[in-house]
């Protein structure tokens, strides 16, 4: 009697303990709308409570369909809640949208922990159909678009890739002929900072103008180190004549007037040559200098 007793026991306590564990986890699923829209979506709300540590997965996360017509589209992050008694909640939304119209009826969306699966209630959705105006006026096909024009379209690829390379050669390139036809033909260079010492330009140095050999030194220094403009007035100061012993200073004052483009390059050549005939140097220069004045008749003379 007493092992019969102890048996009843037992199995009543294991049912008991079965019918807790079932009873841990609860589903419950509700829909925004029975009613949706063809085309348009709705929300359906999930509510999942269970012991906290518990693992388990909604099938429908799996799947792509709920039911034939019914597709899901989204499924937003779940929020989970910390509740009394060791339990939490989660609550999470399936986004779903259906094409066709109709009346559809959604299976119990299953919860699986462990061995166990627990299940909501189905539901129920009805498809409205979209309304089209049979009086509208149907329209024919719009006409082939006209293509933009783009001017990159046209460029081969190494140019249209590398635009800005060549924007920046051709302004190197623009800037050099710039610089060359405003400062280097004329012998100048505008990077190269030139300080003047002129005896013409600084009282400091005006004792110089007196003395006519020191006057000639300090052009002839000028001139070597590129200061045409300041070589050219000193050696004009010095006023040469057109006399034999000044032959020497008219060709260097030439050929600074030559370095600056002064057409006078011209004049103080004919000087020089006219003192001393057929220089070969004399003539060389009086030839460069008439062909870069556009002085080719002069030039050809030589």
């Amino acid at each position: 009697m007493k092992s019969i007793n102890y048996l009843i026991a037992v199995t009543v306590a294991m049912l008991t303990t079965l019918g807790a564990v079932a009873g841990n986890t609860i589903i419950k699923a509700k829909m925004d709308s029975t009613t949706l829209l063809m085309g348009k979506v709705t929300a359906i709300h999930v509510e999942i409570v269970q012991d906290k540590g518990v693992q388990g997965f909604l099938l429908a996360d799996r799947l792509d369909t709920l039911q034939a017509m019914v597709e899901v589209a989204a499924r937003p992050k779940p929020d989970t809640t910390d509740i009394d008694n060791g339990r939490m909640q989660i609550k999470r939304d399936i986004i779903v949208q259906s094409f066709d119209s109709g009346m559809y009826v959604i299976p119990p969306l299953q919860y699986v922990v462990g061995r166990d699966t627990f299940a909501s209630k189905p539901l129920h959705l009805k498809v409205m159909p979209v309304k089209v105006d049979s009086l509208a006026t149907i329209h024919d096909l719009k006409p082939v678009a006209t293509v933009p024009f783009k001017l990159g379209d046209w460029l081969p690829d190494f140019i249209a890739d590398y635009w800005w390379a060549w924007l920046l050669f051709l302004a190197l390139v623009a800037g050099g002929t710039f610089a060359w036809l405003k400062w280097l033909r004329k012998g100048k260079n505008p990077f190269k900072t030139i300080r003047s010492f002129s005896p013409l330009k600084f009282n400091v140095f005006s004792e110089l103008l007196n003395h006519h050999d020191a006057l000639l030194n300090m052009g002839e220094m000028m001139m070597k180190k590129e200061q045409y403009d300041d070589a050219r007035d000193i050696f004009l100061y010095l006023n040469p004549q057109e006399r034999e012993e000044d032959t020497e200073l008219i060709q260097k004052l030439a050929f600074c007037c030559h370095k600056l483009m002064d057409e006078r390059a011209l004049l103080y050549y004919e000087m020089a040559n006219n003192l001393h005939p057929d220089s070969v140097w004399t003539l060389t220069h009086y030839a460069q200098m008439a062909f870069a004045l556009g002085a080719f008749d002069k030039a050809a003379l030589c």
